[in-house]
């Protein structure tokens, strides 16, 4: 057997075995071992078992780590995997505070929404903000959304898988269908607010 491959999307190892059986065995493990064959040019089966990645920390140390102030670096979208959009135009800006009590909060707007006119009618593809309690599991926080400017979020869960680039903090949301039948995701970059200079 050989070691496991990390897949391309960074989220699930992969064991790659090479394996004889008739078809009515494949089909049984396809079914309920996750089991998902495959042939190479010579002719030879091989097999690919997909392996949910375990997160080199515990929801504890995630906590802890997430706990601060955070300023969006980086906000695009995906569909089927390839870059779509910047959902706010380039250079998007955005705020997401963890609290030790369990509060979260966050913001995001376009970069030139200052030049909105005075009490114009705010549209989400401009800015929005929400803010609820927060909950580590596994490589997923839950964000329980009790106030926001888009009314369908309040009272749902929203949820992000954490991924640590370095001490940056990229989190996904989980991809959804589209009209076309194309699947959307948002990948939002953050980097932690520099501790404060000391005054001595």
């Amino acid at each position: 057997m050989r070691e496991p491959v990390l897949k391309r999307t960074g989220f699930f190892y992969v064991n790659r075995q090479q394996i004889r059986m008739t078809n009515s065995l494949l089909l049984m493990l396809y079914q309920k071992e996750g089991i998902y064959p495959f042939t190479e040019g010579n002719g030879a089966l091989y097999y690919f078992k997909i392996i949910r990645m375990r997160s080199e920390m515990t929801p504890r140390e995630t906590t802890e780590k997430l706990i601060g102030t955070w300023f969006l670096k980086d906000w695009h979208s995906l569909k089927n995997d390839d870059f779509y959009a910047y959902p706010m135009g380039k250079g998007g800006k955005g705020q997401l505070i963890y609290t030790r009590a369990g509060r979260m909060s966050g913001f995001l707007m376009r970069a030139d929404f200052g030049n909105e006119p005075a009490r114009s009618d705010t549209q989400a593809s401009k800015s929005l903000s929400y803010a609820g309690t927060w909950l580590v599991k596994g490589d997923e926080v839950y964000h329980t959304v009790d106030l926001s400017t888009i009314p369908e979020w309040i009272g749902t869960d929203l949820i992000r898988t954490i991924v640590w680039q370095d001490e940056n903090l990229l989190l996904k949301t989980t991809p959804q269908p589209g009209r076309d039948g194309a699947y959307y995701q948002n990948l939002l970059l953050w980097e932690r607010q520099p501790e404060e200079m000391s005054d001595d």
